[in-house]
């Protein structure tokens, strides 16, 4: 699994990546209000220029990785890269 990153560095993410995304969950309990967070799973659906990336989520919901968002990589995607040979071209990383 790769680091934790900021959606900042998501214009690195592609179509077809796997991610998880950090969202969290207010809980009212009595008199005391809780933030829980949980990973939900999510692919890389479209990333055009000068736009957020798309993902679908687990749950089938559809959204755009924002800056503020905390998120894994899971699987990448990475085409090769331009004018390197294989024995050149390095592992995909984020």
């Amino acid at each position: 699994m790769f680091l934790n990153r900021s959606g900042s560095d998501a214009w690195h993410l592609e179509v077809g990546d796997i991610i998880l995304i950090m969202y969290h969950v207010s809980r009212d309990s009595g008199n005391d209000s809780e933030r829980a967070g949980h990973w939900i799973q999510a692919e890389i659906i479209e990333h055009e220029a000068d736009r957020w990336p798309f993902a679908r989520l687990a749950d089938g919901q559809l959204t755009d990785v924002r800056p503020y968002m905390t998120w894994r990589g899971v699987a990448c995607q990475r085409s090769p890269v331009a004018g390197l040979g294989k024995e050149e071209r390095g592992a995909p990383t984020f």
